[in-house]
């Protein structure tokens, strides 16, 4: 939590939340597999998470799950 401004970022912080929740929502039920990334995650970190999304993806469409 920013020390500055504490009285804006809780809201702001559940603002965001709820709009990432609808925009997932949205692009799930559009066949879309959604990866959230923040900048606090490593690179390599990054890199797993999009290609486990990718491959997990790639065994629905084969019928492989």
């Amino acid at each position: 939590m920013p020390s500055t401004n504490p009285q804006y970022w809780p809201a702001k912080f559940a603002r965001n939340r709820a709009r990432d929740e609808r925009v997932t929502a949205a692009l799930e039920a559009d066949g879309w597999t959604v990866v959230r990334l923040w900048e606090h995650v490593s690179v390599i970190e990054a890199a797993e998470r999009v290609g486990a999304a990718v491959t997990t993806g790639l065994s629905r469409q084969d019928g492989r799950l």
